[in-house]
């Protein structure tokens, strides 16, 4: 399970975002557990316990800000400040927050936020490194060093970002199902392609960094550029 925190000084808000957090991972299937903080000095005695942390920006004995550059020392934890000033928002950017919650539009605005978040924590959950099955053995490669995989027959040739490619035994549709997670985009019936190294997506076409163009099947443009969106949104 994913565990995610909520630090805030006023407790009824708290146990009103327990409530409508519980209500949302329901709604999406997120398995994220959740722990409620009064206190910012606490949070961060526990904080290597979490993977993201929901905070008040305004908060009486530590601010919410004071605690994020704390975390952001010491933590991989993914932030989302909630806050009932919305002038305070913009002295956050720094921090990088997945997201902004409005305390007033709690109900409408949690839900997008803990979709995104999990989605998020899913692809950072995903294997930095993959094993494949060759005609040689078993060769083990960083996920970040596929550009793309394009299939011939019951064979793929993944091309990566330095060497020859790899060529290896499988199908698309399984090799979409243990990458899709750590952002790879199906774009065609013959390629599966990352999102890091996608320059753009036009009509029929997508443009890698290298500039680079791989076909884009009509059929899946939408889904392909709306994964390509949350790829973006998800900060992987």
């Amino acid at each position: 399970m994913l565990k995610a925190a909520i630090c805030d000084d006023e407790r009824d808000f708290l146990y009103s975002f327990e409530r409508e957090f519980s209500r949302c991972c329901k709604a999406v299937g997120a398995d994220i557990g959740l722990t409620l903080y009064d206190n910012g000095e606490k949070l961060l005695c526990d904080i290597q316990s979490y993977d993201a942390v929901f905070l008040d920006i305004d908060m009486a004995r530590i601010s919410g800000l004071e605690i994020a550059e704390k975390i952001n020392k010491s933590s991989t934890a993914k932030l989302i400040f909630v806050t009932a000033h919305d002038e305070l928002v913009y002295s956050s950017f720094r921090f990088q927050p997945l997201r902004f919650i409005r305390k007033t539009h709690l109900s409408e605005e949690l839900p997008e936020a803990v979709e995104s978040l999990y989605r998020s924590l899913k692809m950072q959950a995903a294997k930095s490194r993959a094993a494949f099955d060759t005609a040689d053995g078993t060769v083990t490669l960083g996920i970040s060093e596929i550009i793309y995989i394009e299939i011939y027959d019951h064979w793929a040739q993944i091309h990566l970002n330095s060497g020859e490619p790899l060529i290896i035994r499988s199908s698309l549709s399984e090799l979409e199902r243990r990458l899709e997670p750590a952002g790879f985009i199906r774009i065609h019936r013959s390629y599966l392609v990352s999102g890091r190294y996608i320059r753009s997506l036009r009509k029929r076409t997508v443009v890698l960094d290298n500039g680079q163009e791989l076909p884009l099947s009509r059929y899946k443009a939408e889904k392909a550029a709306r994964k390509f969106r949350e790829y973006l949104r998800s900060g992987i």
